[in-house]
């Protein structure tokens, strides 16, 4: 056989070969009330560059909907309706030439009830955290764009996400177990000043990165809503055998190394949200109600190393234009601002602080985060400044 045939027959004979070998399967297909989501794989990516999200109605007029560069898009739809909906997936060369194609699968959007849409949040909660965490040190990226930067206080709510996505069963108990170490270890060596973490920390070197010119040192309030989120994960991980008790061992020594009373920059009958080493105090800032901070004084008061007296409850906590008593929508609201503020007042604290018939002088803190939601709802309703789709779903 002529040399160049022969080279010829073999560049086709490879070629066959290879896109025999390369299959395109979608590996995951969920369909909700409003959105589908796809996620698929390859065999092998040689030749592939982009991948179109075909999509049809009829199974036939196939449209593209969006080329991307990863395995994974979630489709939106037309709110209005429900519908149904048949696609497949088209691999694209550098050239833009198809490659390779998926089956075509068939999806049926449906009305969600709330059970349906409570899972969902919960899902992509914890998949955020879970999937997007930063691949060093395992703790939240400040947003999905922030590079190596990671967040003190959103990690601690991202550990609480891991936890229900073990009890949901997303990820194993065992894939919880190799994350959280992944933190806690990270976490032991990173930047900490008297025991408090920065609000930022490079994800990479465990080293702070300045949130703003003089807050380049510990921040009080996100470093409790990250130990709310470890020490439930104390509880949580209460098996008896060495890595659960070596798990418990090192959150037990992150929140006792905290210097809450360090923080009450000698003993002032305030905690402050800052401390720099290069600028000191010269944040300033007191922590006092209402706001998301109340579980900085809960857990400070509860210290068994370094706490302070349970009297910065009054002396510092509730000091200043706490109660409110007014009523909005129908509604009392016992504490804090008009309207009650945002509503992550109701969140952040409460994620490790369990409300219900806890009260002081004030108010029963349930009713008052359960009036504040419906005070906030309320607005929604009369929407005064006629926002767009502000309703009583809102």
């Amino acid at each position: 056989m002529n040399r160049v045939v022969w080279f010829v027959a073999v560049i086709i004979f490879c070629s066959f070969a290879k896109s025999y070998s390369q299959k395109l399967t979608i590996t995951k297909a969920i369909t909700y009330e409003r959105h589908t989501e796809l996620a698929w794989e390859t065999t092998e990516m040689a030749g592939i560059e982009y991948f179109k999200i075909m999509r049809s109605t009829n199974n036939s007029n196939f449209q593209a909907v969006k080329t991307v560069t990863t395995k994974k898009y979630l489709d939106f739809s037309d709110p209005a309706k429900l519908d149904t909906f048949y696609y497949y997936i088209d691999a694209l060369n550098g050239l833009n030439q198809s490659v390779l194609k998926s089956d075509t699968i068939k999806m049926v959007e449906y009305k969600m009830n709330d059970d349906h849409l409570m899972d969902m949040v919960q899902e992509y909660t914890f998949r955020y955290f879970y999937d997007d965490a930063h691949p060093n040190s395992g703790l939240a990226k400040e947003r999905n764009s922030s590079g190596d930067i990671v967040t003190t206080g959103g990690s601690g709510f991202g550990i609480m996400g891991l936890l229900v996505g073990i009890e949901n069963g997303y990820i194993t108990r065992e894939e919880g177990i190799t994350r959280i170490i992944r933190i806690i270890s990270f976490l032991q060596f990173a930047d900490k000043f008297h025991g408090v973490f920065p609000h930022w920390l490079n994800g990479k070197t465990g080293k702070v990165v300045p949130f703003s010119q003089f807050d380049n040192g510990g921040d009080l309030v996100e470093t409790a809503f990250l130990m709310q989120g470890l020490l439930t994960a104390r509880q949580f991980f209460d098996q008896d055998n060495a890595t659960e008790k070596a798990i418990r061992g090192i959150i037990t020594k992150l929140y006792e190394d905290v210097e809450w009373d360090w923080y009450a920059r000698n003993d002032s009958g305030f905690l402050y949200w800052h401390w720099s080493p290069n600028y000191g105090w010269q944040m300033n800032f007191k922590i006092r109600g209402y706001n998301e901070a109340l579980i900085v004084y809960l857990l400070a008061i509860a210290s068994p190393t370094h706490g302070v007296p349970a009297s910065y409850w009054n002396s510092g906590w509730t000091s200043s234009n706490y109660k409110n008593g007014n009523t909005w929508f129908g509604y009392k609201l016992p504490v804090g601002p008009a309207y009650g503020g945002p509503l992550f007042f109701a969140h952040y604290s409460f994620l490790g602080f369990d409300p219900r018939g806890i009260k002081d002088g004030f108010t029963n803190y349930f009713e008052q985060n359960r009036n504040h939601t419906l005070i906030n709802r309320g607005y929604c309703i009369y929407n005064p400044q006629n926002h767009k789709k502000y309703s009583e779903n809102c």
